[in-house]
């Protein structure tokens, strides 16, 4: 009974996401590949990783929601070996950490159901991160969105259907990187979904995807500005605010090197800051009851890239970023996810720089004490 309260607590609390600097340092994983893919990685299946249906409303089917911060997984898991996929599970369990976004971009049945698997064991929740293109060209506005919403839908959420209830659409599709429509293909793309997934999923908890910081707000592709032009998309096929829309609002909430908790920094071009400007967006829009995701955050530490900061530095902020998120701005905000848990071997640049953990497993102190201790307070 307790749990349950709990996860009617959270709901009311999170159904959400934040941004980086000025000008783009470099994405918070590596930048998105070109590449052609021919088929899924993995067949659709039928069958479900449980048989029980969760709780009416319930966030967390695979555990308990007992905070509101977690890690972005980019690729780093796909990339481990069987041994190490459960030392990876259990450094993440150990960090306090309670949601795992739960990145989709292979189109592997299987290896979501290994994440779902230990989630369960270790009793954390899994955000199903619905994105790239099952074949053809990997990151790109998909040619037929119906098609895509209904092989996301076939492959994951029906499979998956009593294991994760949030799913965001997409990844940062403000850049031409990822997303090579407009805003009104990705409202078409984030609708079409919407209803897909709602039909298979009556209770789903569909969020749009978070977008990446860019520029300030006379850029087009800034997020308010972004997503002031999906209202209007939505509002011209006739429906209010976000209806058959979106569910909850994720967003990317990066900036570095500035300092995310200086009030100096509370800027249109502050993509943590963003989170807050993208709230008073859907309040205008009738929306104020919905929730911002932070579906990523962090900042490159312990390099010497003029963007970096110290680990002493990430460490000190780290608290004081969650406090803000989660106090301040706790009425409409939902989790709050870190970029990422270990940094990846074989990665240039800064993008290397992001992890709690180093590719060889030892931890990046003081970083890692900091989240862990706000984690498990």
């Amino acid at each position: 009974m307790r749990r349950h309260l709990l996860v009617l607590t959270l709901i009311l609390g999170f159904v959400s996401v934040a941004a980086k600097p000025p000008s783009p340092p470099g994405q918070g994983k590596p930048p998105p590949t070109t590449t052609t893919t021919t088929a899924p990685t993995t067949t659709t299946s039928t069958s479900t990783t449980t048989t029980v249906p969760p709780p009416p409303g319930d966030l967390c089917p695979t555990g308990s929601a007992t905070n509101k911060i977690g890690f972005a997984n980019g690729y780093r898991y796909g990339q481990l070996s069987t041994a190490d996929r459960v030392r990876y599970m259990d450094e993440f369990a150990a960090t306090g950490a309670k949601w795992f976004r739960m990145n989709l971009e292979d189109w592997s049945l299987a290896e979501a159901q290994d994440v779902i698997a230990k989630a369960r064991e270790r009793g954390f929740c899994v955000i199903g991160n619905l994105n790239a293109n099952p074949s053809g060209t990997h990151w790109a506005n998909p040619p037929d969105h119906q098609a895509w919403a209904d092989a996301a839908v076939n492959t994951f959420v029906t499979p998956l259907v009593n294991d994760v209830t949030v799913w965001e659409i997409w990844n940062e599709p403000n850049i031409n990187g990822f997303f090579n429509g407009n805003s009104d293909q990705y409202a078409d793309l984030l609708h079409t979904a919407y209803v897909t997934i709602h039909q298979a999923q009556p209770w789903a908890v569909v969020a749009t995807a978070g977008l990446a910081p860019v520029g300030n707000g006379t850029d087009p592709n800034n997020a308010v500005p972004y997503w002031t032009r999906v209202y209007a998309w939505n509002a011209k096929q006739g429906r209010q605010g976000s209806d058959q829309l979106f569910d909850a609002m994720s967003h990317h909430a990066y900036l570095y090197p500035q300092d995310p908790t200086d009030p100096a920094n509370d800027q249109d071009w502050s993509g943590f800051y963003q989170a807050k400007l993208i709230h008073d967006l859907m309040v205008s829009q009738g929306d104020g009851a919905k929730k911002v995701w932070g579906t990523e955050t962090g900042a490159p530490s312990g390099c010497t890239y003029a963007q970096c900061i110290t680990v002493a530095e990430a460490a000190r902020r780290l608290p004081l970023v969650m406090q803000r998120w989660n106090v301040e701005w706790g009425d409409f905000t939902g989790p709050l996810m870190w970029h990422e848990l270990q940094e990846q071997p074989g990665v240039t640049g800064i993008e290397h720089y992001f992890g709690f953990i180093r590719g060889d497993w030892s931890h990046k102190e003081p970083l890692w004490t900091a989240y862990h201790d706000y984690a498990t307070r």
